[in-house]
């Protein structure tokens, strides 16, 4: 059996939670249900949602040093075989 008690935005909603578990146990006798808060489910999606942000930001930034590492090991290379120095290299970058 499933119920969906409605609570005004102005009120508690964890007072709210405590106070239909204490009404629920009273009645049954015993906890054998589970409540649902739907803050707390919000609160869990934009948890999700901030950590696949970040993830995506870290992904775009390791591709973005990864290109340039390559990028410069090619001009290294290019250079090298061209005759010039290590110090030359360095002061080119």
């Amino acid at each position: 059996m499933e119920a969906t008690p409605w609570i005004s935005d102005d009120y508690d909603t964890s007072l709210a939670v405590a106070e239909i578990n204490v009404l629920l146990t009273t009645r049954h006798g015993t906890k054998d249900f589970f409540l649902t808060n739907s803050d707390t489910i919000s609160d869990t999606m934009t948890s999700t949602t901030e950590t696949l942000t970040l993830l995506v930001a870290m992904i775009a930034v390791m591709n973005i040093m990864l290109v340039s590492v390559t990028e410069r090991t090619k001009e290294t290379a290019c250079a090298s075989r061209s005759g010039r120095s290590g110090r030359i290299l360095w002061r080119s970058s």
